[in-house]
């Protein structure tokens, strides 16, 4: 048989990685809270499948969830939106597919954050469109700047993709650059797809710049869930938020790919939304805390302290390049990290760490990394 649209495409070097690693290993690549999501939430799931809600939902999802996911973004940001803003998907993963597919074509231009999740850029490809590439550096503390994305919009250019808290990088967009380039783009028609599934991890005491500030619906495509938020990773419920008419015409991919999202998790996310639980999100800033007091103990490496999200991105460039490093840190102390050259060529030179994992793990996982980079300096 043959595979025309998806032959190119290379599996991540996320799964390489862990099909390469030994029993044993202490993983600190998984992108993923380690505590369980919240007993109330899986209570609620509970007592639906005890009620039989095992059915299909409306292919938007279910009334209450949307209402519940508006009125979150209406306390939150400076608009006032309803149900008919928003569509429940199977995880941002799914929401991602559907907002790119349900507006490319073959040849069309995405402009995609280098280093960045690299789904964006294998969707672009199975839907036969361009992955153009901005850049992102440590310098800049991993903020989209406007002079890196204006000179690379051209008539093919239909998307623009934002993901602020970053995988990997843990960077957030600066208010500043995002008003510039929202300046640059009034009155053209480029759909902005703001990919904030981190968002509420956020370690501040600042809420996050919304592009809702300066971009109005019709151009614009929140995309978030509960995913990181409340340890929900496998109850698969996401959402993209825009204007009823764009919510109407992705509802329609949705339709064709899964029909709808899971009915007993769309009840538990309903729990979760209300509940406002910050039981993960403490439990994550406990271990980001843990992680950086291990980082300070080995010299020569680079990063910022992530501010949101679940993730060191390091610049290891004093030791070698990112590959080589994991390979050698996975062969010889048996922890799992990840090359960032698996989120794009500007992430040759860097690894990142996932603070995701167990309190315990990243406790000996850090001391086998102080262990693998003492030895190396040793031996330079």
């Amino acid at each position: 048989m043959k595979f025309p649209r998806t032959k190119n495409i290379k599996i991540s070097k996320i799964r390489s990685i862990y099909s390469q690693a030994p029993e044993q290993c202490i993983d600190l690549g998984i992108g993923k809270p380690f505590c369980p999501t919240p007993a109330s939430i899986k209570e609620k799931a509970c007592a639906a499948l005890r009620e039989n809600y095992t059915s299909y939902t409306p292919t938007r999802g279910i009334t209450e969830l949307r209402e519940a996911v508006a009125e979150r973004y209406n306390r939150e940001y400076n608009i006032t939106i309803t149900a008919d803003n928003v569509l429940i998907t199977c995880g941002v993963a799914e929401a991602i597919f559907t907002s790119m597919f349900s507006q490319l074509r073959k040849n069309d231009e995405v402009l995609i954050p280098d280093p960045g999740y690299p789904a964006y850029a294998a969707v672009a490809e199975l839907l036969e469109a361009r992955p153009v590439f901005y850049s992102l550096s440590l310098e800049n503390k991993f903020s989209a700047r406007a002079e890196d994305i204006i000179p690379l919009l051209r008539s093919r250019t239909k998307i623009i993709i934002f993901n602020s808290p970053s995988n990997p990088t843990g960077g957030i967009n600066e208010k500043k650059e995002l008003e510039k380039i929202a300046r640059y783009l009034k009155n053209k028609k480029i759909c902005v797809i703001s990919d904030q599934v981190y968002h509420k991890l956020n370690y501040t005491h600042q809420p996050l710049t919304s592009l809702t500030d300066f971009l109005n619906l019709d151009n614009l495509i929140l995309l978030s869930g509960v995913s990181k938020e409340f340890s929900m990773t496998g109850w698969r419920i996401g959402w993209a938020l825009s204007s009823p008419e764009n919510i109407a015409e992705l509802a329609k991919s949705h339709l064709y790919q899964v029909s709808c999202a899971p009915s007993l998790s769309q009840k538990a996310a309903l729990e979760a939304l209300h509940s406002g639980s910050e039981e993960v999100k403490n439990s994550m800033l406990n271990n980001r805390n843990l992680m950086l007091s291990g980082l300070k103990k080995i010299n020569d490496l680079k990063y910022i302290i992530p501010e949101a999200g679940l993730y060191f991105f390091v610049d290891v460039s004093a030791y070698g390049t990112g590959d080589t490093i994991c390979q050698e840190i996975l062969n010889t102390v048996k922890v799992i990290t990840i090359p960032g050259s698996g989120f794009g060529k500007n992430g040759k030179n860097y690894i990142r760490l996932s603070f995701g994992a167990n309190p315990e793990d990243i406790k000996e996982g850090m001391k086998r990394l102080q262990q693998f980079f003492n030895s190396k300096a040793k031996d330079s």
